[in-house]
């Protein structure tokens, strides 16, 4: 349930969000098939560090990425590759309020990274889903990832640091994440404190990174009705990028939805 967004502009946060996808491809290929599917442009609603605006803007879609981060954006524009310069705008602004030509039209909006699990107010999903549907071009498509509700997090102890994954840092130094959770059924509202150690070669940690964020966990029907509420249609899920079958398993949510205005 780790997503990228981040509103206090943490630079510490941003160094670590390049590692959390590093050498992961299947996303990416999954949004240029899709992106490949409609004419026009791309929008990255939460482009994190850029990745998905390369890989969209380095197969020819001209792409806006946009980020709350200042610091995120800025090591997007250095990770840009040279087939995607010319190709690419990136745009520090909030991912909920978010400021676009309005006469401009996309044929694909990406919200990868769980970032839409950022949302923590159904009222702030439903505006947000219904702004994307009026930026979209008619037959456009909706692309957003997110986490299947887990137990494991929802009935966890508040008090205890949990193990939650190790990052490969390509080098001989690596990253161990580990998280703090709470969660209420009320709101389905998560909170995640999570502290990151950076370890040497010798097992060493050299320094710690303190990140705090906030989630919502929508269920899967929840999701298929909000975003029929919001104008889409043709509304399809899968369980991963490889756009295996959603079933009892599953434990990511792919949505890709239509745009019928």
């Amino acid at each position: 349930m780790i997503h990228l967004i981040d509103e206090t502009n943490n630079s510490e946060w941003a160094d670590l969000c390049d590692l959390f996808y590093l050498g992961v491809e299947d996303d990416l290929s999954f949004y240029v098939e899709q992106s490949r599917k409609v004419g026009g442009s791309a929008l990255v609603l939460g482009c994190s560090t850029g990745r998905v605006v390369n890989a969209l803007a380095g197969s020819g879609k001209f792409t806006d990425g946009i980020d709350p981060s200042a610091a995120q954006i800025a090591k997007a524009s250095n990770n840009l590759q040279q087939e995607s310069r010319g190709k690419s705008n990136l745009i520090q602004d909030d991912l909920y309020d978010f400021e676009v030509n309005e006469s401009h039209r996309y044929g694909i909006v990406v919200i990868p990274n769980y970032a839409f699990m950022s949302i923590i107010s159904p009222d702030d999903q439903e505006t947000f889903l219904k702004r994307i549907n009026q930026i979209l071009s008619n037959g456009g498509l909706l692309v957003l990832d997110m986490e299947v509700p887990d137990p494991s997090v929802m009935l966890c102890d508040p008090s205890i640091l949990y193990h939650e994954l190790d990052l490969d840092t390509q080098q001989d130094s690596s990253v161990t994440i580990y998280t703090q959770r709470d969660y209420d059924f009320f709101s389905q509202i998560g909170l995640l404190k999570i502290v990151a150690e950076h370890i040497d070669a010798s097992g060493l940690v050299t320094k710690r990174t303190l990140h705090e964020l906030g989630f919502r966990y929508t269920f899967r029907w929840e999701m298929f009705q909000l975003l029929k509420l919001c104008g889409f249609t043709s509304i399809r899920l899968f369980s991963d990028f490889n756009m295996e079958s959603f079933d009892e398993n599953s434990t990511k949510m792919v949505w890709v939805a239509t745009n019928n205005n």
